[in-house]
């Protein structure tokens, strides 16, 4: 399968779904990130021009620890918008690569460019197929799947659970890629919280900090999903502790009842 998951920001896509990432690249499925934003922003002491080039190199390293593949689409950070011309932008984006699966955040996410970028994927969708928008690049023949996906538990009371995926076996995986954020996990958010003086200045320490801060929300994810874990894995779903959650959305294909067992049918428990 390809996959391409469509976030705002450079480490949204390991934030939101690193986990699912590292397993389906290891069964051989393609996975493209593709952040909207230019990274700018993203600091409280660097340049712009500074953070975003420090911003992309993390990116291309975390996506490289996951066996994934990094697109950028520039748009101001901060300043992302449903126009005509990012819309263009971003079919010709899609279709370049014709994912069968379109990961975004939902609508009602907190973060302005988080909740542009889905509305920009929404008024996409359809566009997709249609030859004469964007004439440059040949329209898709079939729909991707298209879901929602966010890892604040207050957002997703909005949202109707497609699919979990038990992420225990790749959770290593999936924070050595967030490890590799060291302008994120260690300065800017730590910063923008208050907890600067948390971050300890040795590399194994430092590690466990940002395990020890950013894993719960993935056993909450786990916690409140539980009967949706064990309807698919049976009495195993019971003993998963960390997850990630894919959920339904409206634009696509449509989504049968088998079609999310059918996709993922090879991201079984280890």
């Amino acid at each position: 399968m390809k996959v391409m998951v469509i976030s705002a920001h450079i480490d949204d896509s390991e934030l939101l779904v690193g986990g699912l990432t590292a397993k389906l690249t290891a069964k051989g499925h393609q996975v493209t990130f593709v952040a909207m934003a230019d990274g700018g922003m993203g600091h409280h002491l660097m340049s712009q021009e500074e953070t975003e080039k420090r911003r992309h190199q993390e990116g291309l390293a975390a996506a490289k620890l996951l066996g994934a593949n990094y697109e950028f689409m520039h748009f101001p950070e901060c300043e992302i918008m449903p126009t005509i011309e990012n819309r263009k932008a971003l079919v010709a984006m899609i279709r370049k690569y014709s994912p069968d699966i379109l990961i975004t955040h939902p609508p009602c996410d907190y973060h302005a460019d988080h909740k542009y970028t889905s509305e920009l994927v929404a008024d996409a969708a359809f566009m997709l197929q249609v030859p004469k928008f964007v004439p440059d690049t040949p329209p898709m023949r079939q729909m991707p799947y298209i879901f929602y996906t966010v890892n604040r538990m207050a957002y997703m009371d909005f949202l109707t659970p497609a699919w979990g995926i038990p992420i225990d076996d790749v959770m290593t995986q999936k924070f050595n890629a967030l490890h590799c954020h060291t302008s994120q996990m260690y300065e800017w958010l730590p910063w923008t919280i208050g907890i600067s003086d948390q971050v300890p200045g040795d590399e194994q320490a430092r590690r466990n900090f940002l395990y020890n801060w950013r894993s719960p929300a993935y056993r909450q994810i786990a916690d409140r999903y539980r009967d949706l874990l064990i309807q698919q894995y049976g009495e195993s779903g019971r003993q998963v502790q960390f997850a990630e959650i894919l959920f339904r959305s409206p634009l696509g294909q449509e989504l049968k009842d088998n079609t999310c067992q059918t996709l993922f049918s090879t991201l079984q428990l280890p």
